[in-house]
C-alpha cells in the first residue's frame, strides 16, 4: 500500500456528488507516514476525520510536505521520526507532530529539542482521541479577519475588506430572518447523512442529534465539537454561502441561545469584563492589524475567548487579542459557556455570530514574544 485517500463521493449520479461537496472538507490534513500500516488504519482514521493522507513511502510523503497547502498534522512512527523530524519540522503548514510507536521511552528526548511534538502514544485509541481534540482546538483557532475603514468613502468605493465586512453582516441578518420549518432541519440532517455516510461514529451522532435536539441544546452541541461544530465552523469560515443556507436551522438556534444566556445574565457580569484569546497570526495579518488602530474588525463565525489569561497563552503562538467587554452595551451577544461545556475549566466566553469590535491599539511584548 503505497497512499489512501478518503473519498467524498462513490456514486456516477451528479446529483450525489453535487450534494456530497456541499460541505467542504476541513482544510486540516491528518498525515501519517510509517512504513508498516495496519490495513484498517484509513477506515479507523475516517471515522474522526474527513481529510487524510497516509503512506508508506518516504518520496510520497516528504513530496506531499512540500507541496501541501492546508494546515497538517504528522503522525509517525518511532523509528522514522529520528531521522523525519529534523527534515519537516520547520515547515510553517505542519501544526504538530505525533510519534506513535510500542517503546515511548526511547523516543523521549526528541521532545526536548522539537517544539511541535505534541506527544508519544503506544495505543490507537489514546492517539485518536488527542487527534480529535487537537483538530477541534485548531479550528478553534482558524478565524477569518474582515476589518472596515471608517473612512466615510461611498459604497462603490470600499476596499474589498470593508465590502466583505458589510457582506458578512447583511448575511446574518439574512439568515435569521429566513423562516425556520421541519423541513429545513430535516435537510439539513439528510445533507450531514451523505455527508458522512462512511462514518458510522459520525452517523450515530446525527442520530443522536436527531432524536434528542431541542433549541435549548444549541449551545452544549456546540461545545461538543462533533460533526455540528466542524461543519459549521468550515462554511462560515470560508463563506460558503451553500453550506450556510444548509445549516441554518441549527446557526439560527446557536444564535437565539446565546442572546437568551446573555440577557439572563447580563446583570451579574461587571460593567466592563476583559477577556482573552491566544492566536497565530501570519505577519501580512499583523501588518493589517496594525494599519487599521481605530477601526472595526470582526470574524467569520462565533469567537471563542476565555476569561482566564493563562488559558488563552497555551494557544497563543504570536498573539493575544485582549478584549474588554462592556457587558451592558446592547447588541453585544455574548454568553458564559462552561456551564454548558465539556471542558468547563477553560473558562470559555462565545461571542455571536458576526460580533464586531474596534481596534485600539496593537503592542509587542519584547519579554513574552507575543504581540
Amino acid at each position: 500500500m503505497n497512499c489512501l485517500r478518503k473519498r467524498l463521493f462513490l456514486s456516477d449520479d451528479l446529483k450525489s456528488i453535487y450534494d456530497t461537496q456541499l460541505f467542504k472538507s476541513t482544510p486540516i490534513t491528518i498525515i501519517w507516514f510509517d512504513e508498516n500500516i495496519d490495513e484498517d488504519l484509513n477506515d479507523q482514521l475516517q471515522n474522526i476525520h474527513d481529510h487524510i493522507f497516509i503512506t508508506t513511502d518516504r518520496s510520497t510523503f516528504l513530496d506531499y510536505i512540500q507541496t501541501m497547502v492546508n494546515e497538517a498534522i504528522v503522525v509517525l512512527s518511532g523509528a522514522i521520526s529520528q531521522t523525519i523530524i529534523p527534515i519537516i519540522h520547520d515547515n510553517k503548514q505542519i501544526n504538530s507532530i505525533y510519534i506513535f510507536c510500542i517503546q515511548d521511552s526511547k523516543y523521549k528526548y526528541l521532545c526536548d529539542i522539537y517544539s511541535k511534538i505534541d506527544s508519544i502514544h503506544t495505543e490507537y485509541n489514546l492517539l485518536f482521541e488527542s487527534l480529535e481534540k487537537n483538530i477541534e482546538l485548531i479550528m478553534k483557532q482558524q478565524i477569518s479577519l474582515n476589518l472596515f475603514d471608517q473612512s466615510g468613502q461611498s459604497t462603490q468605493d470600499l476596499t474589498r475588506e470593508s465590502s466583505e465586512f458589510l457582506w458578512y453582516q447583511l448575511l446574518r441578518e439574512y439568515i435569521m430572518k429566513m423562516i425556520q420549518t421541519n423541513d429545513t432541519k430535516k435537510i439539513m440532517l439528510e445533507k450531514f447523512r451523505l455527508y458522512y455516510r462512511t462514518n458510522k461514529p459520525y452517523l450515530s451522532k446525527i442520530d443522536e442529534f436527531e432524536q434528542t435536539y431541542t433549541t435549548n441544546d444549541a449551545i452544549k452541541w456546540y461545545t461538543k465539537g462533533t460533526f455540528l461544530f466542524k461543519i459549521v465552523n468550515q462554511a462560515l469560515r470560508t463563506q460558503d454561502i451553500e453550506a450556510l443556507l444548509a445549516v441554518r436551522y441549527y446557526v439560527v438556534d446557536l444564535c437565539k441561545c446565546l442572546k437568551e444566556e446573555c440577557e439572563n445574565f447580563r446583570d451579574y457580569y461587571e460593567d466592563v469584563i476583559q477577556v482573552y484569546r491566544g492566536q497565530t497570526l501570519s505577519d501580512l495579518e499583523l501588518d493589517r492589524l496594525k494599519n487599521s488602530i481605530g477601526q472595526l474588525i470582526s470574524t467569520n463565525g462565533f469567537l471563542s475567548t476565555t476569561r482566564s489569561l493563562d488559558i488563552a497563552s497555551l494557544f497563543a503562538t504570536n498573539t493575544i487579542f485582549i478584549i474588554n467587554v462592556k457587558t451592558q452595551l446592547e447588541g453585544v451577544v455574548f454568553a458564559d459557556v462552561r456551564f454548558h461545556s465539556e471542558t468547563p475549566h477553560e473558562e470559555e466566553i462565545l461571542f455571536d455570530l458576526g460580533t464586531i469590535f474596534k481596534i485600539l491599539e496593537v503592542e509587542y511584548d519584547d519579554s513574552k514574544k507575543l504581540y
